[in-house]
């Protein structure tokens, strides 16, 4: 049935309405985006009627985008403006607004939901009441854009435009508002007044009395029954399917799910465990999940188990088999053994409605509602609207489309045919000429009406026509386009005067469709071309006829074109491995086209090669059974030869000529492959694909010659070692794939010559190793092999662990240029210090230098900003790292197991204290972020800011009962751990006791390897932790935490220390500060004192000869033991002028006492001495 723009509809608009783009426009602000207009959006689209414009995937790339968002506003036939308490501050979203009251306003097509809004605030916009406009969130959004001379202009529209809506068209949804109800319920309104797709059933003839007829059969057997089961029948063409489409689309919304299984006759027929497959579709069409269904007998339980709790409306189009409506909707017949009991699958109130051809298969379950053909005056509209665009005919036309019509026996496909054949020709002549023909088909022959059609084409159309019929229906357009044009087609203009003739049309997916009819009838045509003679078909289609061809050798040169598939169903293949004759193949010199695929054929090996026509433009066979095409086979008109899931090991034994028309070779996953010989015999290759054959280990240098090669597909060759050193005349490669070849460890050199990639896809894995060798290598010759531009905005971790990295030389200059960097592992290399550009990495969150046993000092100005973890452990040469002393800008986590030198030089417990202090001070990371802090201990005590302390391992603190009027952001712990801690890791628990239980999470984990006594600082947000649990207490009050550090594998261990843990308020921020910055003054003013003291003893001058090794000055002394000590280490370490002469009269040694912040001994070799001197004067 077709359209007619004057035909009445039960939709609140006409159907003469002007057909728009969109059916829904959804104006929002991103605060709602992810959560309430997304399950809106996702309701429209699950009711199946809507066509909505939602900006973050309708906007079309590289056009103006407010241009789009207008003209889509103009092309929707609803608006839907979700108002939520930030709406106002986008200027887009006003401009939205007022353009949609601009175009709907008086329409009653404006549709506005308050989300989390106070109404009054919108309609108080233009008040000028001052108290109104306090706290007002939409009036100060208001008055900012008056503040912007761009959008002054624009103030009182927007204004005017809130106002409006405010108060025509709301809908409310408040906090306490149950959003899912709401949903549902606003949809189902919206659905009710839109009625069904306007753009889809604009204007069908003859529809609304068979919709009325159709939906008093659903009532009549609801009236009676719980599930209706309606079987709509009928012959084909008369449109049972558009008849069952429309009442989808318009009843739909009334129900919890819906869905529309189309042809499933087809679907049964061509694709494997087709039913199977159906039932997937039908589950997550309904549910909204994604199931997998195996097997049938799960498919029939998921269904029963899952929808008989629903109201649901199901359609199966194109039923003709009884076991397609045992496994979809055989619900409601008596279970086995039981008189009375029904075997339930869905729930009340659903309605099945089937269409078929054979009325037979409707059991007494069905209401059974014939299809009948249009009446005259429809079947005349219709004619006339696809002969003429209008429902009559022209005047000198009249009396012969009523004899069209009468011809066509009213029947809706055969008019819609006739109408576009006749409608170009503006002759009475042509038409008279046409009707004679019509006139000599049988009244039941309607294969010779739709034939007319068909001979009216050219030969070329023709040819696509019953190429599509026979092979393509169903296919993707761009697919059969690129197989016809190998065969030398113009078909996209075919296809295009195929459309034209209603013979074909593309569907929403840009597949092509054809009535079934119509495939019949092509079929039928090839079938009566060959006098029905098997081998002297133009087209095979079926697979056991092309068995049946091979074996007896019946093929002939009138076989033009194979295209076959195997058929899976009920999970068991009907497929078995067949033996044929090879030689069958021999007798079809004319072959065009072999498209094999899924059929089971011995393997061949090495001999017996199939005799292949060398006619051939086009080969697709799946499971090609020999290890190489054949000697004889060399065809100069092949355009593209594939053969995935191959037996081949290499395509030709001896070289052929040149196949200069070869555009496209696909080998993907044939795992026996293992090299392409010479590539100089297809000059002009666009396309290579070798994807997945594993046993590739090399690409023959002679690529480069492939001047025109656009793809290069190798990804998942993972024997393939590496790649032709030059590969510079691969001028036209636009995308090269070497995803997953994890055993190239060098890439070609100077990749990025190759001025028209666009498209380079390597795993991480493959740069990282590739960039790895470089660098590796580089270190030791100091050349670059690639330059590896191509990766500097795609590699995000980076492995250089034990890589021998000697120091900064060892590191190329493009080290630094990695800013997509976010994990680099450089642990256990020989460097002392850092390699230089690791500030410049932007992006880089975690740095590894574990091991790094030479690294001595790691400032901060070293290191990225970004950095949020940093491990330096077991760097046992580490004296200096995060220094308390020094301003620093890193906020990172920071491991430092075993560090035991950096404890010597600074203070542990204070550069943990001064870390968290930094990690603090950032709002972003103190709300959102964890932080964590391992050093080894270098006192006694817990740090004394942690002021809820224990000597065991778990702390409990009764809050406050006022404590939630406090603003409470995270937890900092902090626990010593000994030495004798055996195991890898250890855990921290927080349980909250509630007004009844207790709840338990366990929070983290900590590594913990280590040879010393260790501190373990940690801090953790309250987002993570105390929020999650509160909102699972009811009702949610807490009176008592408990943090406990527990053993993974023994909770009783007695390895850990005191603990102690804090409650982190915003205030305590700046009391720790204070305590950072305490320490810094007073660390700074007893440095400052002890310098003075040195520089009195530089100008002390020498106590004895200048000769001596080793002059000895003792200053305030208190006891003999110290003066021994001076005295030992004088003599071990004093300078000699045998071995140094320099030294002489240049050295002082001394013991120090009472001099607060200068370590008692400094007997030293004068070069650290004079350091340590110079350090103190730079520092002061």
């Amino acid at each position: 049935m077709e359209t007619n723009p004057s035909s009445s509809s039960s939709s609140s608009y006409s159907l003469s309405s002007p057909a728009k783009k969109y059916d829904v426009f959804l104006s929002f602000r991103g605060d709602t985006r992810s959560n309430f207009t997304s399950h809106l959006d996702y309701a429209l689209r699950k009711v199946g009627l809507f066509s909505i414009f939602k900006d973050d995937y309708k906007l079309p790339k590289g056009k103006d985008i407010e241009t789009e968002l207008m003209n889509a506003i103009e092309d929707s036939h609803f608006a839907v403006v979700v108002i939520s308490e930030k709406y106002a501050d986008s200027d887009w979203c006003l401009k939205e607004l007022a353009k949609i009251v601009k175009c709907m306003g008086d329409s009653g097509r404006i549709r506005t939901i308050f989300y989390h809004v106070n109404l009054s605030h919108v309609r108080d916009v233009a008040s000028t009441d001052a108290e109104k406009q306090k706290d007002n969130s939409f009036w100060k959004a208001l008055e900012q854009h008056a503040k912007d001379p761009s959008h002054s202009k624009y103030v009182e529209s927007w204004t005017s435009a809130l106002v409006e809506v405010a108060y025509k068209y709301a809908d409310y949804v408040k906090r306490d508002t149950d959003e899912a109800i709401f949903i549902k319920e606003f949809v189902a309104k919206i659905s009710s007044e839109l009625g069904a797709s306007i753009r889809t059933i604009e204007g069908l003839f003859g529809m609304t009395s068979r919709l009325i007829k159709l939906d008093s059969y659903v009532l009549k057997s609801l009236d009676t029954n719980n599930v209706c089961f309606i079987g709509i029948h009928g012959m084909g063409g008369i449109g049972k399917s558009s008849l069952a489409e429309v009442y989808h689309m318009k009843m739909s919304h009334k129900f919890d799910g819906s869905c529309f299984l189309a042809n499933i006759r087809e679907v049964c027929e061509k694709e494997a465990n087709g039913l199977v497959g159906l039932q997937n579709k039908l589950l997550n069409v309904i549910l909204g999940e994604d199931f997998q269904v195996e097997h049938l007998k799960k498919g029939i339980n998921l269904i029963r188990s899952r929808l008989r709790a629903m109201k649901v409306l199901i359609i199966l189009d194109d039923v003709n088999n009884l076991k397609q409506l045992e496994a979809l909707v055989d619900s409601h017949k008596k279970k086995q053994g039981s008189e009375n009991e029904l075997d339930i699958w869905f729930g009340p109130g659903s309605v099945i409605i089937v269409t078929t051809r054979n009325e037979d298969l409707l059991t007494k379950r069905y209401e059974k509602y014939g299809a009948e053909c249009l009446d005259k005056n429809e079947a005349l509209q219709l004619f006339s609207w696809k002969a003429f665009e209008s429902i009559e005919p022209l005047e000198e036309f009249k009396m012969l489309s009523e004899k069209v019509v009468k011809y066509a026996r009213n029947l809706p496909l055969a008019l819609t045919v006739l109408g576009s054949l006749l409608g170009p020709k503006k002759t009475v002549d042509l038409w008279n000429s046409a009707l004679c023909r019509l006139k000599k088909c049988p009244a039941d022959d309607i294969f010779g009406r739709l034939r007319i059609s068909f001979d009216d084409l050219d030969k070329v159309d023709q040819s696509v026509f019953l190429d599509i019929a026979c092979f393509f229906k169903g296919r993707r357009k761009h697919d059969v386009i690129e197989i016809l044009d190998s065969c030398g087609f113009d078909s996209q203009y075919g296809i295009s005067n195929l459309v034209g003739k209603s013979l074909l049309s593309i569907n929403e997916v840009d597949e092509i469709w054809m009535h079934d009819l119509l495939e019949e009838m092509g079929k039928d045509i090839v079938r009566r071309a060959s006098g029905n003679e098997l081998g002297r078909q133009s087209r095979i289609w079926n697979s056991d006829e092309l068995y049946q061809i091979l074996q007896n050798k019946e093929g002939t040169d009138e076989v033009e074109a194979i295209f076959t598939t195997s058929v899976v169903s009920f999970g068991l293949t009907t497929e078995v491995v067949r033996s044929y004759s090879v030689e069958g193949w021999s007798f079809m010199k004319k072959l065009r086209l072999i498209k094999i695929q899924d059929i089971l054929l011995p393997w061949l090996g090495d001999c017996d090669e199939p005799e292949l026509s060398n006619n051939l433009q086009y080969i697709y066979w799946a499971g090609f059974p020999c290890n190489k095409l054949p000697s004889s086979f060399q065809p100069p008109k092949l355009v593209h030869l594939e053969l995935p899931r191959s037996k081949v090991k290499q395509l030709w034994e001896n070289r052929i000529k040149p196949l200069c028309n070869l555009k496209v070779i696909d080998l993907r996953d044939s795992p026996l492959f293992t090299k392409f010989g010479d590539f100089t015999v297809v000059p002009n290759l666009e396309k290579l694909i070798l994807s997945d054959c594993s046993g590739l280990s090399e690409i023959d240098p002679s690529i480069n010659c492939l001047h025109k090669l656009i793809l290069l597909q190798l990804n998942g060759c993972i024997s393939l070692q590496k790649l032709p050193e030059d590969i510079n005349g691969l001028a036209s490669l636009q995308t090269l794939n070497l995803y997953k070849c994890h055993r190239i460890k060098k890439l070609p050199n100077h990749l990025e010559q190759l001025k028209s990639l666009r498209d380079l896809k390597i795993d991480e894995e493959t740069i990282a190793s590739a960039i790895r060798e470089e660098i590796i290598s580089y270190g030791s010759t100091g050349k670059i092999g690639f330059y590896p531009g191509w990766f500097y905005t795609s590699l995000t971790v980076l492995f250089l662990s034990d890589g021998d990295l000697t120091g900064p030389e060892a590191f190329p200059e493009y080290f630094g240029k990695l800013v997509s960097l976010s994990r680099l592992y450089l642990s256990n290399n020989p460097f002392s210090v850092l390699p230089p550009g690791i500030d410049g990495l932007s992006r880089l969150t975690s740095l590894s230098l574990d091991h790094c046993k030479n690294l001595r000092c790691l400032e901060a100005e070293l290191l990225p900003s970004s950095l949020e973890e940093l491990d330096v452990n077991y760097c046992t040469s580490l004296t200096s790292f995060l220094d308390p002393l020094k301003p620093c800008h890193l906020r990172c986590s920071a491991y430092c197991l075993d560090c035991t030198e950096l404890v010597k030089k600074q203070d542990g417990e204070m550069t943990a204290l001064a870390s968290i202090t930094r990690f603090l001070e950032d709002p972003s990371k103190r709300r959102k972020k964890d932080f964590k802090f391992v050093v080894p201990e270098s006192g006694n005590e817990l740090p004394s800011w942690f002021n809820n302390r224990s000597s065991t391992a778990s702390v409990s603190i009764k809050l406050d009962p006022n404590w939630r009027n406090r603003e409470l952001i995270g937890f900092a712990m902090v626990i010593c751990l000994r030495a004798n801690f055996s195991k890898n890791y250890f855990f921290w628990n927080i349980r909250v006791r509630g007004s009844e239980n207790w709840e338990t999470v366990k929070a983290g984990s900590m590594e913990c390897r280590m040879s010393d006594d260790h501190l373990f600082l940690v801090y953790a947000p309250c987002e993570d932790t105390l929020e999650r649990i509160m909102k699972q207490l009811k009702p949610p009050i807490c009176d008592t935490l408990e943090f406990s550090f527990v053993d993974a594998y023994d909770e009783r261990s007695f390895s850990f220390g005191a603990c102690g843990v804090r409650l982190v308020y915003e205030e305590d921020i700046e009391e720790l500060k204070e305590i950072a910055s305490k320490y810094y003054n007073d660390q700074h003013s007893s440095h400052s004192q002890s310098i003075s003291q040195l520089s009195m003893l530089r100008h002390m001058g020498q106590i004895e000869s200048p000769l001596s090794t080793g002059l000895r000055g003792i200053l305030n002394l208190e006891d003999n033991s110290e003066l021994l000590e001076m005295q030992q280490y004088a003599d071990e370490d004093g300078p000699h002028p045998e071995s140094d002469p320099s030294m002489v009269g240049n050295t002082h040694y001394g013991v120090f006492r009472n001099c607060s912040g200068i370590t008692t001994n400094f007997l030293k070799k004068s070069v650290d001495w004079f350091r340590f001197i110079e350090e103190s004067e730079e520092f002061e």
